[in-house]
């Protein structure tokens, strides 16, 4: 054991930092953290019995190299007073703080073999949770009027304050992509449209050797679908390179989102085919003597 303050203490601190979670009976049933080995905390594990505790798969592997960990015993803190704590279960690993975060090992101790500390009660309720707000405080001050009770929110609120920032990016994210698409579709109609006008002549004079209106139609419109085609293959390519990085900053999706691109993709056509579609139609409906008269 390397002495306490030492350069080699503080590395083996930061190698085997534990998170310490107390709580009390039915904890594990309540939060939905499936115990996979032992048995959870209870009302056995009193003040006077001895230290127990619930470790989590990761802890277990990290002290022990493995998940059969039931009935050994480990020190939280390097001090030789430090309370020698029995392994009684092993739950599954969960986070808690962030769901960005990665899951941490984690021990969970006795609330009853722990000092007096400001405590979270966490209900599960069969109704809605947002209504059983009231009727908690209500209880808490029949027990004790005195009691500060602080900071209560739904499970759906715990989550939605954790993904404040993925949310915000994502509606920033889909309003530039709707100015950029409603921009895109402006700047290609006005492009057509220009085209069509420099091409009349040309336009009436095709008709005028017999060219059908839909040929016109498809001449025009096409080099729409060639843009909107040249422009999905470079934004293809952009959203592959930037797959890590919108990774990191949207929780819980994949760096590759086929259904995501497929969509993004059949949108952007969709948007490219209606911007051409009206010069094209206008260019179908020349009237070849008037073209070549204008000419």
């Amino acid at each position: 054991m390397p002495a306490p303050g030492s350069a080699d203490a503080q590395a083996f601190i930061r190698a085997h930092s534990v998170w310490r979670q107390v709580t009390g009976p039915a904890f594990f049933e309540t939060m939905g953290v499936p115990i996979v080995r032992g048995r959870a905390l209870d009302e056995r594990d009193s003040a006077g019995s001895q230290p127990v505790t619930v470790v989590n798969r990761l802890l277990a592997h990290q002290l022990f190299d493995t998940e059969d960990v039931v009935g050994r015993r480990f020190r939280l803190g390097m001090s030789p007073a430090a309370p020698l704590y029995e392994i009684v279960g092993v739950a599954a690993n969960a986070r808690y703080t962030s769901v960005r975060s990665d899951m941490p090992p984690t021990a969970y101790l006795a609330a009853s073999q722990q000092p007096a500390r400001p405590v979270t009660f966490a209900l599960r309720t069969a109704g809605d949770p947002a209504g059983f707000a009231g009727i908690a405080r209500d209880t808490i001050r029949r027990l004790d009027d005195q009691l500060p009770l602080m900071a209560v929110r739904t499970m759906e609120e715990q989550l939605a304050r954790s993904l404040q920032q993925e949310r915000l990016f994502a509606r920033l994210a889909l309003l530039l992509g709707v100015v950029a698409l409603v921009l895109s579709a402006i700047g290609l109609y006005g492009l057509l449209a220009y085209a069509v006008a420099q091409r009349v002549p040309e336009i009436g004079l095709r008709m005028a050797l017999g060219a059908e209106s839909r040929t016109v139609r498809w001449m025009i419109l096409r080099q729409s679908l060639i843009l909107a085609a040249v422009g999905l293959v470079i934004g293809a390519a952009s959203a592959a390179a930037s797959g890590r990085l919108i990774e990191s900053m949207l929780y819980g999706l994949p760096p590759r989102d086929t259904i995501a691109l497929s969509t993004a993709a059949a949108i952007m056509l969709a948007t490219c085919a209606l911007a051409g579609y009206l010069p094209a139609r206008r260019a179908a409906r020349v009237d070849p003597l008037i073209a070549l008269r204008a000419e």
